[in-house]
């Protein structure tokens, strides 16, 4: 399963495209022509990613290794309904730290340890 996660280049995983039973609430940083082979249209037609987005993660440094969300991120309270939310970020930052748990591995707003 995927869920919450930022992908930030082309996913063309070589496998099946049926081992990956759930898919949601992702943030694409490049827009997906194909996953795993399969055209994004059928993808979703599958009822993958059909909560996820595709934007700029607004990272605040990429450059110099830091990847908390900027508040402007779309990821930002983006990962509603998601079950497989960990209760902590990378960081062990309470999650949600705001309406609603970020997509991605850090929580925004809050101070890395």
């Amino acid at each position: 399963s995927w869920y919450g996660n930022v992908m930030l280049g082309t996913v063309s995983y070589g496998g099946n495209p049926n081992d990956i039973a759930t898919a949601d609430h992702n943030l694409y940083a490049v827009a997906q022509e194909s996953i795993m082979g399969q055209p994004w249209s059928e993808w979703r037609a599958a009822g993958r990613d059909t909560q996820s987005i595709i934007g700029d993660p607004r990272f605040a440094d990429p450059v110099g290794g830091n990847y908390k969300l900027e508040p402007t991120s779309p990821a930002v309270d983006a990962a509603t309904g998601t079950p497989f939310t960990p209760k902590s970020d990378l960081a062990l930052n309470a999650r949600p730290n705001g309406k609603a748990a970020d997509i991605g591995a850090l929580e925004s707003g809050t101070l890395a340890k």
